[in-house]
């Protein structure tokens, strides 16, 4: 399943990357994510890549919800709001 997969190349990229480089990416991208004002820094990347990864090799992406009102709404349906 997917978790395999994740764990299958996590142990190939681990095995080929050399441990000193790896550190210094996370931290410069863990500096650049809190610099850009998100506060978990490199945890909110290591959570976000494995969606985006199940959502790009998803046989058919779901598709977008249909906000559309019926004609008939009242005026000042919830949907207008901000």
């Amino acid at each position: 399943g997917p978790q395999a997969d994740l764990k299958q190349l996590a142990e190939y990229w681990g095995a080929t990357l050399h441990y000193y480089p790896s550190r210094l990416t996370e931290w410069l991208f863990d500096f650049h994510l809190r610099v850009n004002r998100d506060p978990r820094g490199i945890e909110s990347l290591r959570e976000d890549v494995p969606l985006i990864v199940a959502y790009a090799i998803s046989p058919e992406p779901p598709s977008p919800p249909d906000t559309t009102l019926p004609e008939d709404a009242p005026p000042g349906d919830a949907a207008e709001s901000p």
